[in-house]
Parts: structure tokens; C-alpha cells; sequence
């Protein structure tokens, strides 16, 4: 990873198993939109990434528009209202949740992937161990893989510990 200003502000364990993965043929939604929308247009065959913030979306149109295989959709409250999202949702191989918090609770969305995805899609939750509540919902119904790691965003919680999860087969589905 070159251009560190690229780099998704995942853990770097999670980044480095994730891209082992083939996924030249998958499709991602990824709620909560940033560097880490351009970095994954690399590898991805679509995403699908949507963000709250008006401004920030709008900036990102620029940045993905060389990107073919992005596509940027704005939204608000009434996300899980659209039909489209659902669509996206269950068409997806990797759902991505790394969106504001603090406009709509990770809770809410993990929620909503469980109830639309499809049987083989796999939940990606950054910051777990922050938004506990949709770690713990998660983890109740899939297996998981964690990966520790150190936040590098300037702010808050700068060099704070912090979780990227894989939650990868029902609990029920295996006997």
C-alpha cells in the first residue's frame, strides 16, 4: 500500500487477510464512505457505497468517477425504506459498516444486514469494540474473526485500540 492517504482506516491485520481473499468477482456495499471506497475499487468487481454526509459524498463523486466499477449513493433516515438498498444488500458478498455513528447507530445497519443479506454474505464491522452493541448482535448470530489494530485517524480516538470483525457463518447453519 503506497499512498498511505488511500488506505482504508481498517485494522492492518484485517487488511492484509482481507486481500488475500480472490474478490475481483465480488461485490461490496460499504456504508460509510472514505479513502477506504477508493482503495477497495481496486479489488472489487462493484461497490456500492453509501454516505450520509452531503458534502462528503459529494466530494467523493469526483474521486470515484475514474472508477467504474463504484457507485456512490446518498442517504438519509430513510435508508432501509429503499428498495434499492435491499436489492444491493442481498446482492452483496461483503457488507462493510463503517459509517457515522452518531447519525445512525452500526446497530441499526448490522440489524438490517442480517435481515436482507444473502445466506453467503459475509459482515464486515470496523470498530467493534466502540459500537459494542452491533458487535454483540453480530457475534450472538456469526462466527467472527476480530482483528486488533490501532486507530491512525487525527482525532478522538487517535492511536486508541480498536476491532475490524469478520462475521462469516450462522451459528445455526453449522451442526
Amino acid at each position: 500500500m503506497a499512498d498511505k492517504s488511500l488506505e482504508p482506516l481498517l485494522s492492518k491485520e484485517f487488511i492484509d487477510y482481507f486481500l488475500k481473499l480472490d474478490l475481483k468477482n465480488k461485490k461490496l456495499v460499504e456504508i460509510g464512505i472514505g479513502p477506504s471506497t477508493l482503495f477497495w475499487g481496486k479489488y472489487f468487481k462493484q461497490i456500492n457505497g453509501y454516505e450520509n454526509d452531503l458534502n462528503y459524498y459529494q466530494s467523493f463523486l469526483k474521486k470515484t468517477a475514474p472508477l467504474k466499477n463504484v457507485t456512490l449513493h446518498h442517504y438519509d433516515k430513510t435508508i432501509f425504506n429503499s428498495d434499492d438498498f435491499k436489492i444491493k444488500t442481498f446482492e452483496a458478498d461483503y457488507i462493510l459498516i463503517d459509517n457515522n455513528p452518531a447519525y445512525l447507530e452500526r446497530f441499526i445497519f448490522a440489524k438490517f444486514a442480517v435481515e436482507h443479506k444473502n445466506p453467503h454474505c459475509c459482515i464486515i464491522l470496523d470498530n467493534g469494540n466502540w459500537n459494542r452493541k452491533a458487535h454483540d448482535y453480530l457475534s450472538q448470530q456469526f462466527y467472527c474473526k476480530d482483528f486488533l489494530g490501532i486507530n491512525m485517524e487525527e482525532g478522538k480516538w487517535y492511536k486508541y485500540p480498536t476491532i475490524t470483525t469478520i462475521f462469516f457463518k450462522r451459528k445455526e447453519d453449522i451442526n
